[in-house]
């Protein structure tokens, strides 16, 4: 087994998992206070730590929340759904959909289980790499995971078309669990050898009929190519932000203690022994030990300093927050929420325009990943079908579903467009069918008994004639009353409307429970 593929992918994880690392430090408050200068850090640690505005995880999931699959279209759709009901599917999708954004990259493995299912395994940026062919850069041509375990040397698994590959190195490099990793002494070609230490073979083939990876990147700007994080033009504002977060609180921290200003004063005069002449006495005060100015000489008048106003500092504040939603394209509300002032409906579309057409070029770019990830699990011809990153209010609806009518729309796509589940929408449609047969029977009888002077073509007038007796019996008249004010000369004979009535079958069954 030739060594090349696995110092490249170590190689690869030198080069890029500084950058992962940064991405997940800054989401998780880990900030680096470029800023902040070695005394700073010393006095005012538990400041940074703990006086922080954290904005890159709402970016974050500002974006991730849109990314939710919330059907599944293609003959294998409905295994699909049975296979995200029945195993962590849906979980590993999200993880990585989250990683993605966050990092740039995130990666999806489909391997047997322990039972010998197969299963997707969710494998972080810094985790997984790969290579593409050169001649068909849609096609991983091998892909490798990357990692320390619990002895403390380095692993590399080679993933082929037709096979895996295990690599451990020699030696150890990581000498305790919190300890630096040095990869760099695994760049070498003897520092490595097949790994069968488990007992499992070194070398194992598989059937898949090509690399069992999928790659889930954000934004790549190459076919085939790595992604780029969210975050990357978000880090340097986030940086400014906690800058001014913790202008505040120092100047506060500071002021806290009583600071005195000593006005007129004289510097008391002492004699140098070393020379005979006359010097001033220097005041030399520890501001880690000392919250008082004192001066020693004449003329001691002391005012109390006030501190300095916030207002400014605040206003940067805000202003950094407006430049870190403006920057990667979402409502500044939403990364600072204004109670008085939070858009909706299509305002809020309007705002969001380069997050909503953000979210759905990453979903139209990972849906056909998706699908190859569902063929590797067993489930061949199975698509996501993803939200809308932008759906409408109800009232929003109701005035679409009002034009698409108008439009001569057919009952069943308008009731799909606004969100009805199938099983709903055919009740209604049944509904619908069963009325119109009800209107042109009484238009029949109407036609037959000489009250009507054109045959069935005019049933739409009786069914509006019916619709409005409807509303009256609705309004509480009495139904006959109705009737006649809409014109209609018909019996009632007290039994349920057929739209509303059970099948027998099922009836039978109702009242046997």
């Amino acid at each position: 087994m030739p060594v090349a593929d696995v110092l490249e992918a170590v190689q690869d994880h030198i080069d890029r998992a500084g950058d992962y690392d940064l991405y997940r430090d800054y989401e998780e408050g880990r900030h680096k206070y470029p800023y902040a200068s070695t005394a700073f850090v010393n006095s005012f640690a538990w400041i940074l730590k703990a006086a922080r505005a954290n904005a890159c995880y709402t970016v974050r999931s500002n974006f991730t929340d849109l990314v939710q699959i919330e059907a599944w279209s293609g003959a294998g759709a409905k295994q699909a759904q049975t296979l995200a009901d029945t195993t962590d599917l849906d979980m590993v999708i999200d993880l990585a959909v989250s990683e993605s954004w966050r990092c740039g990259d995130a990666y999806i493995l489909a391997w047997p289980g322990k039972d010998g299912t197969r299963r997707p395994w969710y494998h972080r940026a810094d985790q997984a790499g790969f290579r593409v062919d050169p001649e068909d850069p849609s096609t991983i041509e091998v892909a490798w995971k990357i990692w320390v375990d619990a002895g403390g040397r380095g692993r590399v698994n080679l993933y082929y078309a037709d096979r895996l590959e295990r690599w451990a190195t020699l030696g150890v490099i990581r000498v305790g669990k919190d300890q630096p990793i040095t990869w760099d002494g695994a760049k070498q070609e003897n520092a490595w050898g097949p790994y069968d230490d488990d007992g499992e073979p070194e070398i194992q083939p598989h059937d898949f009929g090509r690399v069992p990876w999928i790659h889930v990147p954000f934004d790549p700007q190459t076919q085939g190519g790595r992604g780029r994080s969210i975050l990357r033009d978000v880090v340097p504002l986030q940086d400014g932000l906690n800058h001014a977060v913790h202008a505040v609180v120092v100047n506060t921290e500071q002021y806290a203690a009583p600071l005195r200003a000593l006005l007129g004063y004289v510097a008391a005069k002492e004699l140098d022994p070393t020379t005979g002449r006359q010097k001033q006495v220097e005041f030399k005060m520890d501001p880690t030990r000392k919250s008082i100015y004192a001066f020693e000489g004449e003329s001691n008048q002391l005012v109390q300093l006030d501190p300095p106003a916030s207002e400014n500092i605040l206003s940067v504040k805000r202003d950094w927050h407006s430049d870190i939603a403006n920057t990667v394209g979402v409502p500044v509300s939403d990364v600072v929420p204004d109670l008085g002032n939070i858009p909706s409906g299509a305002a809020l579309r309007v705002l969001a325009a380069r997050r909503t057409a953000t979210v759905r070029s990453y979903t139209r770019a990972i849906r056909g990943r998706i699908g190859d990830l569902m063929g590797m699990l067993g489930v061949p011809d199975a698509l996501p079908e993803f939200i809308d990153p932008a759906p409408t209010d109800d009232t929003e609806q109701w005035a679409l579903a009002e034009i698409r009518d108008r439009l001569g729309f057919p009952l069943g796509e308008n009731l799909r467009a606004m969100g009805w589940d199938q099983e709903d929408i055919d009740l209604v449609l049944g509904a619908v069918s069963s009325e119109e047969v009800a209107v042109g029977r009484a238009a029949r009888v109407a036609y037959e008994q000489g009250q009507s002077t054109t045959a069935l073509s005019d049933a739409s007038d009786v069914k509006s004639r019916a619709d409005a007796m409807g509303v009256l019996i609705r309004a509480g008249v009495d139904p006959e009353d109705a009737a006649e004010k809409a014109g209609l000369d018909v019996d009632f004979t007290g039994a349920v409307p057929t739209s509303l009535r059970l099948p027998e079958a099922e009836a039978g069954r109702l009242e046997a429970t």
